[in-house]
């Protein structure tokens, strides 16, 4: 009898004290909402890029940028973008190459020559991650990252490094009259980006940028022929793309 009553008192002292256990359980943390919330605010936004990858050009852009945020995941981006390219010291060393080498026979232009000057763009922003990092203890850092995709217009200039029009020295390898093109192509763009907030109304922004368009460039053209001033040759049938791809910071103030 002994024994079952020790574990009678047992079992009863264990049921009394559940009820105090779970009164100083702490209760599950609740799901924190977003401290800097995006949807139904408009935003402006200025930044600056550098091509990456760069072969035969490179390219600076400076862009301004204005978005919508239908919600906390989807917004509406339109921007103006102005930019100063170049050709690469590749490209140079190239056309040095091939001035210094008697005019005999024909020559193919060289693809993704085409140098971005500005471009209007509009996309969709898809922003699905939102979260939060910390630099420091006290420096806590809340972001939200994006896929942007869209297209628009781009206005493009061409230097050849191979067809010159006018040589100025053969041993040098200079030219005074490179061929020049200019057109308007359409573009289409894709972006992965990030908005790291500062506040309830700004975050930098930082993106990795790619840029399409189609190349265009002549094929067989008569090298004595076009420094005469007479560029002759066929425009090339499969040119292919050009992929220009651009790493932006910059900042956006959100209304």
């Amino acid at each position: 009898m002994s024994s079952i009553r020790v574990l009678a008192v047992a079992g009863l002292v264990a049921f009394l004290a559940l009820p105090a256990r779970g009164a100083h359980a702490s209760p599950e943390p609740p799901v924190q909402p977003r401290l800097y919330p995006v949807g139904g605010r408009f935003s402006l936004a200025a930044t600056v890029g550098i091509s990456v990858f760069d072969t035969l050009t490179r390219t600076g852009t400076l862009e301004v940028r204005a978005g919508w945020d239908f919600n906390e995941w989807l917004g509406l981006d339109a921007s103006v973008t102005g930019a100063l390219s170049g050709h690469t010291a590749l490209a140079d060393r190239i056309g040095q190459h091939v001035l210094q080498t008697p005019p005999v026979g024909t020559v193919d232009d060289l693809s993704d020559l085409w140098q971005l000057k500005a471009m209007v763009l509009a996309g969709v922003r898809l922003a699905p991650v939102y979260g939060k990092f910390n630099l420091g203890p006290d420096l806590p850092i809340r972001f939200q990252g994006y896929l942007w995709l869209g297209g628009g217009a781009a206005w493009l200039d061409r230097t050849s490094v191979v067809i010159c029009r006018n040589v100025t020295s053969r041993e040098e390898g200079t030219c005074g009259d490179w061929l020049t093109e200019s057109r308007v192509a359409p573009a289409v763009s894709a972006a992965l980006g990030f908005r790291l907030f500062t506040g309830v109304h700004g975050a930098v922004v930082l993106e990795l940028r790619n840029i399409v368009w189609k190349d265009d460039y002549l094929l067989g053209v008569d090298r004595a022929a076009a420094e005469a001033g007479n560029v002759g040759g066929q425009r090339a049938p499969s040119p292919g793309f050009t992929n220009t791809v651009l790493i932006q910071l910059g900042y956006a103030f959100i209304f």
